[in-house]
């Protein structure tokens, strides 16, 4: 079997999947110990990470190199849903903004791949009832998951595995949290505690659900459609045995130049002051090579075996996987009901996965 026909193979698109799961749901491990800050910064340096696993994957994907201008659409497409996270959370919380933005995030992508919007081929699957049936049970598992409430003892208030999770596909340490202010490790000028006043007075709450709702159901349209670019790419490209890796360089060229622009515009609104915690730095990074990695295999699972299949999978599996890190590793969940909880999210988890895997077959 030729190497291109390997990396189009079901079988190697099978196994990206659950190694997106895995990466997905592992990659804020490495970041848990460390403050975020206000998040331009993590992203800026995840963003590194993200762009330096492209390299391999031009030597992995082979000739010919290919660069699409599409690629970039999609990369902006992501990084803009990312930079509302931080908004979206101080407004509505992480509860209310976990929910938004992962099931548009779940059911957009689905709806594109079972009815052929944007341009997208329709995925035709052996059991449509049976796939719908998996996408309803992965979005009854999200509402479960926003019932579990972690024990976080770390005073940095750094993400846990299984909060880290709410964004295991949109790649973001989702905890833009207060108590990062705190640090007096950050290089930078912290907001005054007038200006903190006058920010909180800005808007009343009404307005900020208003808009936090808002900005949460849009990233999670963004979160949804950045493959597209891709998935119309891969099913009309006129490059022989065409495989996925070839557009992953286009793709995080894209993350990676939206989102130093957004830092860029970040640091001259700081006056050049950026919020950056040094021992963040290479934690960021490594976070953002895992999640290259995880965004390979899923970009590989869309593209091969459709995003009828790919998408409930990818964006319930890692859910699994950041809840074990929390139970086991980190003791985060504890408590009856909140194992209870974690049970039936993950056996909904499970059931979403079976259901979506046998539809196909």
């Amino acid at each position: 079997m030729a190497w291109n026909d390997f990396l189009s193979s079901e079988g190697f698109a099978w196994s990206g999947t659950i190694v997106a799961a895995l990466f997905f749901g592992s990659n804020y491990v490495v970041a848990k110990k460390f403050p975020t800050g206000d998040g331009f910064a993590f992203q800026w340096f995840m963003a590194i990470g993200i762009l330096l696993v492209s390299w391999p994957a031009i030597w992995v994907g082979g000739e010919p190199f290919v660069w699409e201008y599409s690629g970039l659409l999609g990369g902006a497409l992501w990084a803009c849903g990312n930079l509302m996270v931080p908004t979206i959370i101080k407004f509505v919380g992480l509860g209310i903004g976990f929910l938004l933005w992962c099931i548009v995030n779940l059911l957009v992508g689905w709806l594109i791949g079972t009815f052929g919007l944007f341009g997208v081929a329709a995925n035709e699957v052996e059991n449509i009832y049976l796939n719908i049936a998996g996408a309803c049970v992965g979005v009854i598992s999200i509402f479960v998951y926003v019932f579990i409430k972690p024990t976080l003892e770390d005073p940095q208030g750094t993400p846990s595995p299984l909060e880290a999770s709410v964004n295991r596909v949109e790649g973001y340490d989702n905890h833009f949290d207060e108590e990062d202010d705190k640090f007096s490790k950050g290089v930078g000028v912290l907001d005054t505690p007038a200006d903190l006043e006058k920010s909180k007075s800005f808007l009343t709450e009404n307005k900020k659900r208003i808009i936090g709702t808002c900005l949460g159901l849009f990233a999670g349209a963004l979160y949804g459609l950045n493959l597209t670019p891709f998935e119309v790419w891969y099913a009309n490209t006129d490059i022989p045995n065409a495989n996925p890796m070839m557009y992953v360089f286009s793709y995080f060229s894209g993350i990676f130049l939206t989102s130093t622009i957004a830092f860029v515009i970040y640091v001259i609104y700081k006056r050049n002051r950026p919020q950056i915690f040094p021992e963040s730095i290479i934690p960021s990074i490594i976070c953002g090579s895992m999640w290259g990695i995880a965004s390979s295999c899923f970009m590989t699972a869309n593209g091969v075996l459709g995003p009828t299949i790919g998408f409930p999978i990818i964006v319930v599996g890692p859910m699994i996987v950041s809840s074990l890190w929390s139970v086991f590793l980190f003791k985060e969940i504890q408590g009856k009901k909140n194992l209870i909880l974690l049970v039936v999210a993950i056996g909904l988890n499970i059931l979403c996965v079976a259901l979506t895997v046998l539809s196909d077959i």
